[in-house]
C-alpha cells in the first residue's frame, strides 16, 4: 500500500463525502415512496413532492464537497512535486462530480416543484 501524498488525502476525503451525499440525496425521495414513513395528515403525492426539497439540499451539499475537491487544485503557494502527478490523476473526477451533483439538484427542484403531478 503507498503512501498518498496530502493532496490526495485530501481529494479522497472530500470525494467520500460527496459520495455520501449524493447517495443521501437519491435516497431522500426513494424513502418517502414507503407508506409506513408518511404522516396520515400528508397525501402520498405532497409526501414525495417534498422530498425533492430533502433532495435538493442534499445534492447542495454533495456539490459544496465537489467544490472542495476542485479546490485541492487551486493551492496558494508552492506545490509539492505530487501536485502535478495528483492533478492528473483525479482533476477529470471533478468535472463529473460537478455535473453529476446539478443534475441531482435539478432532479430535486423538479421532484419539489411537480412530484405530486404523475400521483394525481
Amino acid at each position: 500500500m503507498s503512501v498518498k501524498c496530502s493532496y490526495e488525502q485530501r481529494f479522497l476525503k472530500e470525494r467520500r463525502l460527496f459520495i455520501i451525499f449524493a447517495v443521501i440525496s437519491i435516497i431522500a425521495p426513494l424513502l418517502s415512496l414507503f407508506d409506513f414513513l408518511r404522516p396520515v395528515s400528508e397525501t402520498f403525492a405532497t409526501w414525495f413532492q417534498r422530498s425533492g426539497s430533502i433532495m435538493v439540499v442534499l445534492a447542495f451539499i454533495s456539490e459544496m464537497r465537489a467544490y472542495q475537491m476542485f479546490d485541492v487544485f487551486k493551492p496558494a503557494g508552492f506545490v509539492s512535486t505530487t501536485y502535478a502527478e495528483t492533478e492528473k490523476k483525479y482533476s477529470s473526477q471533478v468535472t463529473v462530480c460537478n455535473i453529476i451533483a446539478f443534475i441531482l439538484i435539478a432532479i430535486g427542484t423538479l421532484i419539489w416543484g411537480y412530484g405530486d403531478i404523475p400521483f394525481k
